[in-house]
């Protein structure tokens, strides 16, 4: 194989791979995000729930602990969101 063959396979079989993997469809990714976000949810209750026998029985504190672990959820997810909401990018040449 020529040098000139190979490089023209390497540049557009590579193309073809990030036009593959950059134009998702919509409703594949929203899919794909809510078989992420299922189970993360089960594990992530799991967890805070059980962090939250450790805090010592004190109402502020267990207040103050499940507070914190009912927003800190969100900060992961935020980057799921912005993803599956995402416009495909459609490269065109």
């Amino acid at each position: 194989m020529t040098a000139r063959r190979a490089s023209y396979l390497a540049h557009h079989t590579s193309d073809a791979i990030d036009q593959r993997t950059s134009i998702m469809r919509p409703r594949i990714k929203k899919l794909i995000g809510i078989f992420i976000l299922l189970p993360y949810f089960v594990a992530y209750a799991f967890a805070a729930a059980a962090l939250g026998e450790q805090v010592p029985d004190f109402w502020l504190l267990k207040l103050l602990y499940f507070m914190v672990a009912g927003i800190v959820w969100v900060f992961p997810v935020k980057y799921l969101m912005m993803w599956m909401n995402a416009e495909p990018q459609n490269r065109q040449g």
